[in-house]
């Protein structure tokens, strides 16, 4: 069966660890991204943690969705990627789209 799922950047705090564990991306996402350079700034040495959280609770949370059995965390990464897509709150970004993209930058992403 073929999937498709869309992941809102507003709802990263409910995607980011199961689908990082689902593409095996843990050890690149945990560290070396306290650059300063054109297009990424951070002070962080992660690529993402949840505002309450840091880079260590993070890595933990990582952890943690790793230690399932195989099948079983893919499961786990499809169902909670299937459930954001199904249950994402609204947030009103669409009717911001304008704002930032014009009609030949929308179709092209």
């Amino acid at each position: 069966a073929e999937y498709d799922y869309y992941l809102k950047v507003e709802d990263m705090d409910e995607w980011y660890a199961p689908v990082i564990q689902l593409l095996g991306l843990g050890a690149e996402v945990s560290s070396g991204w306290n650059t300063n350079g054109a297009f990424w700034s951070s002070d962080d040495p992660c690529f993402f943690h949840r505002k309450d959280s840091s880079c260590q609770g993070m890595a933990l949370e990582l952890e943690n969705v790793s230690t399932r059995s195989g099948a079983q965390g893919h499961e786990h990464a499809g169902a909670r990627a299937d459930s954001v897509k199904k249950n994402s709150r609204n947030t009103g970004a669409s009717s911001k789209m304008s704002q930032y993209y014009t009609p030949d930058l929308a179709r092209s992403v």
